[in-house]
């Protein structure tokens, strides 16, 4: 099934008369338009969203949209979304627009933190935050590309995980990343997190890996970054603008704000794009879901949203968690994670290395465990796993 699927076979007719007429945008958004408004035929769907008003309660909002976003966090889990992911992208936010369960909010940078699924749950990596700010130190903030996405922090005990996953990850940042107080968080990102972290960092200062955006201890300078980029006062002084959902929209269907965090970062190169790993923890999360994982799908599942010049990879990256991905725990995924968010350089991991990796035997990496490299006129051991 795809969105193309529900639609009447007078719909397709109705999407070829359309070609003369659009351009090309408009027609990508006339026929999610047609798909969404075939599920509204659902009868009972139809009647809650025409009871839908400002003065519903947020239940009622939440029940309105809740069979549609079930049906595509399933589609997408089930490889099925072969529209592409900006279709899939505008039929969410559009449903949830019309639901109204979406706030703007600005809102204040101490009081932002990370959800726990972002970028595969991974949530944020130092390296990717001190870049970024080095990014709006040279080329400044400009408030009409940033476009965040943010669930409030609900009551009772997922709050309160959400709340503790950002102090945890805070503390295994070996300091590139702001320190936090999780008691003082009202909405956590998906969207927007990376951009979220390095206005943090710029406004409460950590550990800096460039020197002209340190002071002389080493840590960032606020006055150094306000110094080059007079544009940062605005979300230091006033917080930045988020879109806000209900955190309870989450908890009732999970799967659902990782989903919209991860078609919406398929096309938005203005802020960070995943890293190798955060695909293979993708792809990791498929193959434990099944006890009888079909690689090819999983290949299928995981290249949806993902760019263009990462696609023809897929494959080489499903090669190396089927290796060495550690089991159903994911081990050694875990370990490599943990290590990639304490680097203070970039270091890329190429597909074809893993792929590589992939086919040695197990027997051949039990030996020379440890390897010393040279970078720099500084010797590190580095951990081969």
């Amino acid at each position: 099934m795809t969105i193309h699927d529900i639609m009447h076979e007078q719909t397709h007719k109705l999407y070829f008369q359309c070609c003369s007429f659009f351009l090309l945008s408009e027609l990508k958004l006339a026929i999610v338009t047609l798909a969404v408004h075939k599920l509204h035929r659902i009868p009972e769907l139809a009647a809650i969203m025409a009871s839908i008003t400002d003065e519903s309660s947020r239940q009622d909002r939440i029940d309105a949209g809740l069979p549609f976003f079930k049906q595509c966090v399933q589609m997408h889990e089930n490889g099925q979304d072969d529209d592409g992911c900006e279709a899939m992208n505008y039929a969410l936010m559009k449903k949830i627009k019309e639901c109204k369960l979406m706030t703007l909010q600005q809102v204040q940078l101490e009081h932002v933190g990370t959800h726990p699924d972002n970028r595969e749950k991974h949530m944020l990596v130092g390296i990717d935050v001190q870049d970024l700010l080095m990014k709006f130190a040279k080329k400044g903030y400009n408030p009409d590309i940033w476009k965040a996405l943010a669930l409030a922090i609900p009551f009772g005990p997922a709050g309160q995980e959400w709340r503790d996953a950002n102090e945890r990850l805070v503390q295994k940042s070996d300091g590139l990343l702001p320190a936090i107080n999780g008691d003082m968080l009202s909405i956590v990102c998906g969207r927007g997190s990376h951009g979220t972290a390095a206005l943090r960092a710029g406004k409460f200062g950590c550990k800096s890996v460039y020197s002209e955006l340190a002071d002389s201890k080493g840590m960032v300078s606020k006055t150094k970054l306000l110094d080059l980029q007079s544009s940062l006062r605005e979300p230091f002084d006033n917080g930045c603008w988020y879109q806000v959902l209900p955190g309870e929209l989450e908890l009732q269907c999970p799967g659902l704000f990782a989903l919209l965090s991860r078609l919406g970062n398929a096309s938005n190169s203005s802020f960070r794009m995943q890293t190798t790993l955060q695909y293979c923890n993708r792809i990791h999360e498929l193959a434990t879901g099944s006890t009888n994982p079909n690689w090819d799908m999983i290949q299928k599942v995981a290249s949806h949203g993902v760019p263009d010049d990462m696609i023809q990879h897929m494959q080489k990256l499903c090669s190396f968690v089927k290796a060495w991905g550690g089991g159903s725990s994911g081990s050694i995924l875990k370990d490599l994670e943990a290590y990639e968010k304490t680097l203070q350089v970039r270091r890329k991991l190429a597909p074809e290395h893993l792929d590589a990796l992939a086919k040695l035997e197990k027997q051949m990496l039990e030996y020379g465990r440890f390897v010393s490299v040279t970078q720099s006129r500084v010797a590190h051991t580095l951990h081969v796993y």
